[in-house]
């Protein structure tokens, strides 16, 4: 970005929002104050007032198997539920967006893990093919490589209009039919198996936008020559910038008459790290030159996945940011109401340090009844945050990928919001936990 741009539209979102909202959110608080009769009024005894008449309170008053402090926090938790289920729907809304994201950003790596799956963790295209076995021979003299195959690669263009009209360019892979790095993700139909004439695997999007299904006949052009070839499945590809097809290698050598010959090298090297991968690229490279093989191109699994986990992680981190961003404000909101029952059960401070309370108990009492709020809103996560995070995956992979996202929940995002979400509970009850530590015995009781 060259220049800093103003947007108007935003600053006046930003005033309308700053006004607005203050407002709706006093409004419940407000009108029902006001509708709170004179009768109401004088009769209400404070914050112990009904409590213990809800199946709430029934139920957690069975529970007696806690330590008194656990359970004192516990059972203040529920005397003000109004208050409470505010600041829950807060922390649990942030909890299922920092979950949902985590989700997202793990179904992305799975998802994109698919195109280093179709085949070898390296790929060296050369400037023409060349025979085979002279190409393997030098590739598995290489230090650092475990195996090498030799694919083939044709460009060609494919016959959607059968008035010769639209010719979308597409890119030919010829796959030996003994290849052990050839793992597609199957959607639909088969795979490309031994014995297989002019038949191909297309990309699942050109199946979805170009209306072509498993069984159809498609007509290529190969090197200004017409085939027709039979579509037996279609597969998960990332790569919306074209559309690489997959045929038998036999079947190709044969449209373009390149037998025994192959154009691409894909190797499995020893170590899967980027370093690792750039030196086995590099000496690779330096043998062909030296058997006068000229490489065009070529291609590091490692390397591609960190620039698309780096691309992809922008949006990510933003994601989380605002997650923490709203989890904070949650714990801005459970200080508040902290701070309001320490107002509001003073006179019950004062009675419990003149029976012996220590100050460690009462900060104790209070840091416990926020936790339980924290962890309350982590276990409303899970219903919400599963549903959501698969519509979010399915949204995402198709305004950025343009395929739906291989699902994965992430467990350790859920776990990690635990991590997140106690610590900031305890942290926003400290406070007014020691604030109600410091009230004194008389002054505590003198309070009306």
């Amino acid at each position: 970005v060259s220049t800093l741009q103003i947007e108007p539209l935003a600053l006046g979102i930003q005033v309308a929002v700053g006004v607005a909202v203050p407002l709706l959110a006093a409004l419940v608080s407000v009108l029902g104050g006001a509708s709170v009769t004179v009768h109401q009024a004088v009769s209400t005894h404070g914050i112990g007032s009904g409590f213990g008449e809800g199946w709430i309170d029934r139920l957690i008053g069975q529970i007696r198997f806690l330590p008194r402090l656990m359970a004192l926090g516990l059972r203040n938790t529920f005397r003000r539920k109004s208050r409470v289920a505010l600041t829950l729907a807060v922390l649990t809304f942030s909890g299922a967006v920092f979950t949902t994201v985590m989700s997202t950003g793990d179904s992305f790596d799975n998802t994109v893990m698919v195109m280093f799956e179709i085949g070898g963790d390296v790929a060296i295209t050369l400037d023409q093919p060349h025979r085979i076995s002279r190409l393997v021979e030098i590739a598995q003299r290489v230090p650092g490589v475990a195996r090498a195959e030799v694919w083939n690669g044709r460009q060609a263009t494919l016959s959607l209009d059968p008035t010769g009209g639209e010719e979308p360019p597409i890119s030919l892979t010829g796959v030996p039919s003994n290849s052990t790095m050839f793992h597609p993700r199957i959607i639909s139909g088969r795979g490309l198996v031994a014995g297989d004439g002019n038949a191909v695997l297309v990309n699942q999007r050109l199946t979805e936008e170009g209306g072509i299904q498993v069984g159809d006949q498609i007509t290529l052009n190969i090197d200004g020559a017409e085939s027709e070839w039979m579509v037996v499945g279609s597969y998960l590809s990332v790569n919306s910038l074209s559309d690489d097809f997959f045929v038998p290698f036999d079947a190709l050598a044969r449209e373009t008459g390149t037998w025994g010959q192959g154009q691409e090298v894909m190797v499995l090297p020893e170590s899967d790290d980027v370093e690792s991968q750039r030196r086995l690229i590099q000496s690779l490279t330096d043998a062909f030159a030296v058997h006068r093989i000229e490489v065009d191109d070529t291609w590091s699994a490692s390397q591609q996945w960190e620039e698309t986990q780096a691309a992809f992680g922008v949006l990510i981190y933003l994601l989380l940011t605002m997650a923490i961003l709203v989890a904070v404000v949650g714990g801005i909101g459970l200080m508040s109401t902290m701070s309001i029952n320490v107002v509001e059960r003073t006179r019950e401070i004062g009675v419990m340090r003149a029976i012996g309370a220590t100050s460690m108990a009462i900060v104790g009492i209070f840091v416990l009844e926020g936790v339980f709020v924290g962890v309350l809103s982590w276990l409303l996560v899970l219903p919400l945050s599963l549903p959501g995070a698969r519509l979010f995956a399915g949204v995402i992979g198709d305004a950025i990928l343009e395929v739906p996202l291989d699902f994965v929940y992430s467990a350790s995002g859920l776990a990690l919001w635990l991590l997140i979400v106690v610590v900031l509970s305890a942290l926003a009850s400290l406070w007014p936990a020691l604030r109600a530590a410091q009230v004194s015995v008389r002054e505590s009781l003198a309070y009306e």
